[in-house]
C-alpha cells in the first residue's frame, strides 16, 4: 500500500512531492504494468498493489497533487488513448472513460495546480501529433484545447512550473526530420503555446525533466550524454550544470520533491533500474542505494504532496 498521504509532487508538476510513483516500463520481458512508490523523505522504493490497466511504455503523467496521478499509457505493442488514474489515498487505479483525441505515445505531462493536468504532442502509427489533450480534475472530462505544439513532436524532454507554464525541450521535428534544441511552452492561464529564445546545449532527445518548485526546470541527459541543462522560469533563459549525472542516461523518467529532482530507470547502455538525485540547493548530483524494482525502459511518473 502506498503511505498515507503526506504530500504529493511529482513527476507532475514534474515537481514537489513526498511519494514518487514510477510505473510501467519496457523491461527485458517485455512491458510490465507495475507502479513502484518512492518515499522522497527516505529515499526509499517500496511496490504498490496497484498496477497500470495494461502493460506499457513510453506514456507520460500530470497529477492532482493532493488526490491523484493520471497515466496516459502510451505503447502497449501499439499506441493507445488510454488514460489510467492512481488515487493515492487509497492505492485504487481505474481507467477514465474518457479518452485522447488519437492513440500516441512519448507526450508531454504537465500539471497546472489542482486544476488540470495536459498531454501534448507526441507519435503514432507513423505519424507525429500537435494537439493538445487536457484532463479537468473536477469532472475528470477530457478534452482538446485551441493551442498546439507545431514543431517538437516527440522523444522531447518535458517539466512544469506547477503554477504557471509547462515546457518540453528537444526531441525531432514533425515528421521525425531533424533533431532539434528548442524548447515549447504552454502558459496554462491563457492556455497558449509559444517559444522561448532558450535552447538547450545540444539538439538531443529523451531526456528526462523535473522541476525545482516555481523556480526552475532541469533536463537531464539524452543520448549518449550525462549533462544537465536548466532553464529559470522567472527568464526563460537557459545554463548548464557543473553537476552531471553519474552516467549517459536516456529514456528515464523524472519527477521531483520539495528539495530535490529524481531520474528513475532508463537507458545506461542497456536498461537500467537506477536512481539519480539532484539536490536543488547545491544543484549537486548522487545515486541512491534504493532501484525501482524492475530495469525498465521508458517508465513514466507521477506524485503525490498531501500539503506543500
Amino acid at each position: 500500500m502506498v503511505p498515507m498521504l503526506g504530500i504529493m509532487a511529482s513527476s507532475f508538476y514534474k515537481v514537489v512531492a513526498s511519494f514518487i510513483y514510477i510505473m510501467g516500463g519496457n523491461a527485458s520481458t517485455g512491458n510490465i504494468t507495475t507502479v513502484n512508490t518512492f518515499t522522497c523523505a527516505t529515499d526509499t522504493r517500496s511496490t504498490n498493489s496497484a498496477t497500470l490497466s495494461t502493460a506499457s511504455q513510453r506514456g507520460s503523467g500530470g497529477e492532482n497533487k493532493t488526490t491523484a496521478g493520471y497515466m496516459q499509457l502510451g505503447l502497449t505493442t501499439v499506441p493507445v488513448n488510454t488514460i489510467d488514474k492512481l488515487v493515492y489515498a487509497t492505492s485504487t487505479r481505474s481507467t477514465l472513460s474518457g479518452t485522447l483525441d488519437t492513440a500516441r505515445f512519448n507526450m508531454a505531462g504537465w500539471s497546472f495546480a489542482s486544476t488540470a493536468c495536459y498531454f501534448a504532442a507526441g507519435a503514432g502509427a507513423g505519424i507525429s501529433y500537435t494537439s493538445i489533450n487536457k484532463v479537468t480534475f473536477s469532472s475528470d472530462a477530457v478534452s482538446v484545447i485551441g493551442a498546439t505544439i507545431t514543431s517538437n513532436s516527440f522523444r522531447f524532454g518535458w517539466c512544469s512550473n506547477n503554477a504557471t507554464a509547462g515546457y518540453l525541450a528537444g526531441g525531432y521535428t514533425s515528421g521525425g526530420g531533424a533533431l532539434l534544441s528548442s524548447f515549447k511552452k504552454l502558459t496554462y492561464s491563457t492556455e497558449t503555446a509559444s517559444t522561448p529564445s532558450a535552447t538547450l546545449t545540444a539538439a538531443d532527445q529523451d531526456m528526462a525533466g523535473f522541476a525545482n518548485l516555481a523556480t526552475a526546470g532541469y533536463f537531464c541527459g539524452g543520448q549518449g550524454v550525462s549533462r544537465i541543462d536548466k532553464i529559470d522560469f522567472s527568464t526563460d533563459t537557459k545554463s548548464t550544470l557543473s553537476a552531471t549525472l553519474s552516467a549517459n542516461l536516456a529514456n528515464a523518467t523524472g519527477a521531483s520533491s520539495a528539495t530535490a529532482g529524481y531520474t528513475f530507470g532508463g537507458d545506461q547502455g542497456g536498461r537500467t533500474a537506477a536512481i539519480s538525485k539532484l539536490v536543488f540547493s547545491t544543484e549537486t548530483e548522487s545515486v541512491p542505494s534504493a532501484t525501482i524494482v524492475t530495469a525498465v525502459y521508458d517508465p513514466l511518473s507521477c506524485a503525490s504532496n498531501g500539503g506543500l
